[in-house]
């Protein structure tokens, strides 16, 4: 019984670093990666729903215009138009 404890506490403990893993990863995402840019945007409306002041709000949403911007260059830099295209 206690050997089953120890192994569902090292499951849940392996989840956890993975989870935690790809959210410092999705950090850098780019659309050209939907699964990962998904979580991405996922933790992005997460965090803005823990903004409680109307200005913390608007700073966030500037930060993540910004970031938006950057990545739309680093696509057309890169010309993967196909992620412009579709999803404009």
């Amino acid at each position: 019984m206690k050997d089953l404890s120890v192994r569902i506490q090292f499951g849940l403990i392996a989840i956890l670093i993975l989870f935690a893993l790809a959210l410092i990863l999705s950090q850098k995402a780019s659309p050209d990666s939907p699964l990962i840019f998904g979580l991405k945007r996922l933790q992005e409306k997460q965090f803005l729903s823990f903004k409680s002041s109307p200005e913390s709000r608007i700073d966030y949403m500037s930060s993540l215009l910004n970031n938006r911007l950057d990545e739309l260059q680093n696509i057309v830099n890169n010309k993967n138009y196909g992620y412009v295209l579709s999803s404009a």
